[in-house]
Protein backbone atom coordinates (compact mmCIF):
# COMPACT_ATOMS: atom_id res chain seq x y z
CA UNK A 1 0.00 0.00 0.00
CA UNK A 2 2.65 2.24 1.15
CA UNK A 3 4.43 1.60 -2.56
CA UNK A 4 1.19 2.11 -3.96
CA UNK A 5 0.96 5.74 -2.70
CA UNK A 6 4.18 6.83 -3.26
CA UNK A 7 3.58 5.48 -6.82
CA UNK A 8 0.69 7.99 -6.81
CA UNK A 9 2.33 10.88 -5.55
CA UNK A 10 5.41 10.64 -7.81
CA UNK A 11 3.19 10.28 -11.08
CA UNK A 12 0.99 13.40 -9.94
CA UNK A 13 4.03 15.23 -9.41
CA UNK A 14 5.49 13.77 -12.98
CA UNK A 15 1.91 14.94 -13.82
CA UNK A 16 1.96 18.22 -12.81
CA UNK A 17 5.82 18.71 -14.23
CA UNK A 18 4.32 17.82 -17.49
CA UNK A 19 1.86 20.49 -17.23
CA UNK A 20 4.18 22.82 -16.77
CA UNK A 21 5.85 21.77 -20.05
CA UNK A 22 9.19 20.49 -18.32
CA UNK A 23 9.67 16.95 -18.33
CA UNK A 24 12.81 15.10 -16.20
CA UNK A 25 13.47 11.37 -16.69
CA UNK A 26 14.70 11.04 -12.69
CA UNK A 27 11.71 9.68 -11.11
CA UNK A 28 9.76 9.20 -14.03
CA UNK A 29 6.68 6.51 -13.08
CA UNK A 30 5.42 3.76 -15.24
CA UNK A 31 3.19 4.36 -17.71
CA UNK A 32 0.33 2.71 -16.03
CA UNK A 33 1.42 4.78 -12.87
CA UNK A 34 1.20 7.84 -14.87
CA UNK A 35 -2.36 6.57 -16.04
CA UNK A 36 -3.65 6.26 -13.07
CA UNK A 37 -3.01 9.03 -11.47
CA UNK A 38 -3.59 11.51 -14.25
CA UNK A 39 -7.02 9.80 -14.46
CA UNK A 40 -8.08 10.53 -11.01
CA UNK A 41 -6.79 14.22 -11.69
CA UNK A 42 -8.96 14.54 -14.97
CA UNK A 43 -12.20 12.59 -13.35
CA UNK A 44 -15.35 13.16 -15.02
CA UNK A 45 -13.22 14.89 -17.73
CA UNK A 46 -14.51 14.09 -21.47
CA UNK A 47 -11.01 13.22 -22.22
CA UNK A 48 -10.62 9.92 -20.97
CA UNK A 49 -7.49 8.41 -20.94
CA UNK A 50 -6.69 4.86 -21.94
CA UNK A 51 -4.04 2.18 -21.62
CA UNK A 52 -3.36 2.23 -25.34
CA UNK A 53 -1.96 6.12 -24.94
CA UNK A 54 1.39 6.85 -25.47
CA UNK A 55 3.24 9.22 -22.82
CA UNK A 56 2.69 11.82 -24.86
CA UNK A 57 -0.92 11.29 -25.96
CA UNK A 58 -1.27 11.26 -22.37
CA UNK A 59 0.76 14.63 -21.84
CA UNK A 60 -1.60 16.60 -24.54
CA UNK A 61 -4.88 15.27 -22.68
CA UNK A 62 -3.69 16.46 -19.67
CA UNK A 63 -3.08 19.81 -20.64
CA UNK A 64 -6.07 20.41 -22.68
CA UNK A 65 -8.33 19.40 -19.88
CA UNK A 66 -11.09 21.35 -19.32
CA UNK A 67 -11.81 23.45 -16.62
CA UNK A 68 -15.46 22.94 -15.10
CA UNK A 69 -16.08 26.78 -14.27
CA UNK A 70 -18.76 29.48 -13.48
CA UNK A 71 -18.41 32.94 -15.12
CA UNK A 72 -18.40 35.89 -12.99
CA UNK A 73 -19.73 39.17 -13.25
CA UNK A 74 -17.13 40.79 -15.74
CA UNK A 75 -17.28 37.62 -17.78
CA UNK A 76 -20.78 37.56 -18.19
CA UNK A 77 -20.95 41.16 -18.99
CA UNK A 78 -17.99 40.58 -22.02
CA UNK A 79 -19.78 37.51 -23.26
CA UNK A 80 -23.17 38.85 -23.70
CA UNK A 81 -21.49 42.05 -24.96
CA UNK A 82 -19.78 40.61 -27.91
CA UNK A 83 -22.84 38.53 -28.63
CA UNK A 84 -25.14 41.82 -28.97
CA UNK A 85 -24.80 42.68 -32.06
CA UNK A 86 -26.67 39.48 -32.96
CA UNK A 87 -29.73 39.75 -30.92
CA UNK A 88 -30.81 36.03 -31.39
CA UNK A 89 -27.59 34.78 -30.63
CA UNK A 90 -27.52 37.10 -27.31
CA UNK A 91 -30.91 35.94 -26.17
CA UNK A 92 -29.65 32.84 -26.63
CA UNK A 93 -27.15 32.63 -24.18
CA UNK A 94 -29.36 35.06 -21.88
CA UNK A 95 -31.80 32.73 -21.48
CA UNK A 96 -28.94 29.99 -20.87
CA UNK A 97 -27.46 31.94 -18.14
CA UNK A 98 -30.64 33.29 -16.46
CA UNK A 99 -32.54 29.49 -16.95
CA UNK A 100 -29.62 26.97 -16.71
CA UNK A 101 -31.05 25.33 -19.28
CA UNK A 102 -28.93 22.46 -21.27
CA UNK A 103 -27.92 23.14 -24.41
CA UNK A 104 -30.15 20.11 -25.89
CA UNK A 105 -33.70 21.71 -24.10
CA UNK A 106 -32.74 25.34 -25.57
CA UNK A 107 -32.75 23.70 -29.23
CA UNK A 108 -35.80 22.02 -28.45
CA UNK A 109 -37.65 24.58 -26.52
CA UNK A 110 -41.04 25.35 -28.41
CA UNK A 111 -43.25 28.55 -28.33
CA UNK A 112 -46.07 26.09 -26.61
CA UNK A 113 -43.68 25.90 -23.81
CA UNK A 114 -44.00 29.12 -22.79
CA UNK A 115 -46.79 30.64 -19.75
CA UNK A 116 -46.87 34.13 -20.28
CA UNK A 117 -48.84 34.80 -18.00
CA UNK A 118 -47.05 33.09 -15.15
CA UNK A 119 -43.40 34.09 -16.42
CA UNK A 120 -42.11 30.12 -16.43
CA UNK A 121 -41.44 27.79 -19.13
CA UNK A 122 -42.98 23.97 -18.77
CA UNK A 123 -40.34 22.57 -19.86
CA UNK A 124 -41.39 18.78 -21.52
CA UNK A 125 -39.19 16.40 -23.40
CA UNK A 126 -42.03 13.42 -23.06
CA UNK A 127 -45.37 12.62 -22.44
CA UNK A 128 -45.78 9.34 -20.17
CA UNK A 129 -43.62 6.89 -22.27
CA UNK A 130 -42.98 8.76 -25.81
CA UNK A 131 -41.12 11.27 -26.66
CA UNK A 132 -42.39 14.59 -27.99
CA UNK A 133 -40.98 16.17 -30.69
CA UNK A 134 -38.60 13.52 -31.51
CA UNK A 135 -36.10 14.77 -28.52
CA UNK A 136 -34.82 12.69 -26.48
CA UNK A 137 -33.78 13.85 -23.36
CA UNK A 138 -30.57 13.36 -21.07
CA UNK A 139 -32.97 12.47 -18.19
CA UNK A 140 -36.55 12.20 -17.70
CA UNK A 141 -36.00 14.42 -14.30
CA UNK A 142 -35.64 17.09 -17.27
CA UNK A 143 -39.85 17.67 -17.45
CA UNK A 144 -39.69 20.35 -15.03
CA UNK A 145 -41.06 24.45 -15.01
CA UNK A 146 -38.18 26.67 -14.46
CA UNK A 147 -39.42 30.56 -13.47
CA UNK A 148 -37.72 33.45 -15.75
CA UNK A 149 -37.91 37.27 -14.98
CA UNK A 150 -39.98 39.82 -16.40
CA UNK A 151 -37.91 40.87 -18.08
CA UNK A 152 -36.73 38.11 -20.11
CA UNK A 153 -40.41 37.12 -20.74
CA UNK A 154 -40.74 40.37 -22.25
CA UNK A 155 -37.76 39.95 -24.56
CA UNK A 156 -38.76 36.55 -25.35
CA UNK A 157 -42.21 37.22 -26.70
CA UNK A 158 -41.15 40.24 -28.46
CA UNK A 159 -38.34 37.78 -30.11
CA UNK A 160 -41.36 35.32 -30.98
CA UNK A 161 -43.84 37.82 -32.26
CA UNK A 162 -46.92 36.58 -34.07
CA UNK A 163 -45.94 32.98 -34.13
CA UNK A 164 -47.95 30.47 -31.92
CA UNK A 165 -46.09 27.72 -32.34
CA UNK A 166 -42.90 26.08 -33.47
CA UNK A 167 -39.29 25.90 -32.34
CA UNK A 168 -38.65 29.27 -30.30
CA UNK A 169 -35.33 29.76 -31.79
CA UNK A 170 -34.81 28.90 -35.15
CA UNK A 171 -31.70 29.27 -37.42
CA UNK A 172 -30.81 31.45 -40.21
CA UNK A 173 -32.26 28.33 -43.09
CA UNK A 174 -35.74 28.49 -40.61
CA UNK A 175 -34.67 25.12 -38.87
CA UNK A 176 -34.30 23.84 -35.34
CA UNK A 177 -30.96 24.73 -34.13
CA UNK A 178 -28.26 22.07 -33.59
CA UNK A 179 -26.10 22.22 -30.54
CA UNK A 180 -23.05 21.87 -32.67
CA UNK A 181 -24.04 25.26 -33.85
CA UNK A 182 -25.08 26.97 -30.36
CA UNK A 183 -21.93 25.45 -28.98
CA UNK A 184 -19.87 26.77 -32.09
CA UNK A 185 -21.08 30.52 -31.53
CA UNK A 186 -20.56 30.57 -28.03
CA UNK A 187 -17.16 30.08 -28.54
CA UNK A 188 -16.44 32.94 -30.84
CA UNK A 189 -18.57 34.95 -28.99
CA UNK A 190 -15.95 33.73 -25.56
CA UNK A 191 -12.84 34.37 -28.32
CA UNK A 192 -13.31 37.53 -28.74
CA UNK A 193 -14.15 38.49 -24.93
CA UNK A 194 -11.38 39.85 -23.32
CA UNK A 195 -11.91 38.07 -19.90
CA UNK A 196 -12.07 34.93 -21.80
CA UNK A 197 -10.71 34.39 -25.00
CA UNK A 198 -11.15 30.74 -24.91
CA UNK A 199 -13.74 28.24 -25.96
CA UNK A 200 -16.15 28.01 -22.62
CA UNK A 201 -18.73 25.70 -24.63
CA UNK A 202 -22.75 25.67 -23.54
CA UNK A 203 -22.08 24.05 -20.06
CA UNK A 204 -20.44 26.67 -18.38
CA UNK A 205 -23.65 28.93 -18.57
CA UNK A 206 -25.46 26.39 -17.07
CA UNK A 207 -22.75 25.88 -14.01
CA UNK A 208 -22.65 29.92 -13.81
CA UNK A 209 -26.41 29.73 -13.37
CA UNK A 210 -26.37 26.65 -10.92
CA UNK A 211 -23.86 28.74 -8.85
CA UNK A 212 -25.40 31.73 -8.32
CA UNK A 213 -28.47 30.48 -7.41
CA UNK A 214 -26.35 28.12 -4.98
CA UNK A 215 -24.95 31.05 -3.38
CA UNK A 216 -27.80 32.71 -2.74
CA UNK A 217 -29.23 29.75 -0.67
CA UNK A 218 -31.38 28.38 -2.69
CA UNK A 219 -32.60 24.70 -1.05
CA UNK A 220 -30.59 22.11 -2.88
CA UNK A 221 -33.38 19.78 -3.49
CA UNK A 222 -35.07 22.81 -5.50
CA UNK A 223 -31.90 23.11 -7.48
CA UNK A 224 -31.89 19.96 -7.76
CA UNK A 225 -35.52 19.98 -9.59
CA UNK A 226 -34.69 23.28 -11.41
CA UNK A 227 -31.23 21.89 -13.30
CA UNK A 228 -33.38 18.70 -14.34
CA UNK A 229 -30.92 16.16 -12.48
CA UNK A 230 -32.53 12.71 -11.63
CA UNK A 231 -30.82 12.82 -7.77
CA UNK A 232 -29.92 15.51 -5.64
CA UNK A 233 -26.42 13.63 -5.36
CA UNK A 234 -25.92 14.35 -8.85
CA UNK A 235 -26.11 18.21 -7.79
CA UNK A 236 -23.72 18.09 -4.84
CA UNK A 237 -21.65 16.98 -7.36
CA UNK A 238 -22.38 19.40 -10.38
CA UNK A 239 -21.91 22.54 -7.85
CA UNK A 240 -18.63 20.62 -5.79
CA UNK A 241 -16.94 20.24 -9.39
CA UNK A 242 -17.17 24.69 -10.59
CA UNK A 243 -13.96 26.07 -10.02
CA UNK A 244 -15.80 29.51 -9.18
CA UNK A 245 -13.05 32.63 -10.17
CA UNK A 246 -14.41 34.89 -7.97
CA UNK A 247 -13.81 32.60 -4.57
CA UNK A 248 -10.36 31.85 -5.82
CA UNK A 249 -9.77 35.36 -5.93
CA UNK A 250 -11.04 35.46 -2.44
CA UNK A 251 -8.92 33.15 -1.37
CA UNK A 252 -6.04 34.85 -2.98
CA UNK A 253 -6.90 38.26 -1.24
CA UNK A 254 -6.95 36.68 1.79
CA UNK A 255 -3.42 35.02 1.64
CA UNK A 256 -2.17 37.97 0.79
CA UNK A 257 -3.83 39.70 4.30
CA UNK A 258 -1.90 37.12 5.70
CA UNK A 259 1.00 38.16 4.63
CA UNK A 260 0.77 42.00 4.99
CA UNK A 261 0.73 42.41 1.08
CA UNK A 262 -2.38 44.75 0.91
Amino acid sequence: MKNTKYSQEVGINFALTLKKGKIHTKNKPTKLVLIMSLQIIMNNNRNVISGKDTISQVSKKFTNAKLKFALNTNQIEDLLSQAYPNRKHWLMILIELHCGLRVSELCNMRIEMINFKENQINLESYTKDNFVNGWSPKTRAGNRIIPIGKKDARRLKQFIGKRRNGYVFLSNKRNKYHTESVIRFINKYANKSATLGRNIGSHSLRRTFASKLAKDGIYIATLSKILGHKDVKTTFLYLYEITDTADFEKVRNSVKDMHGER
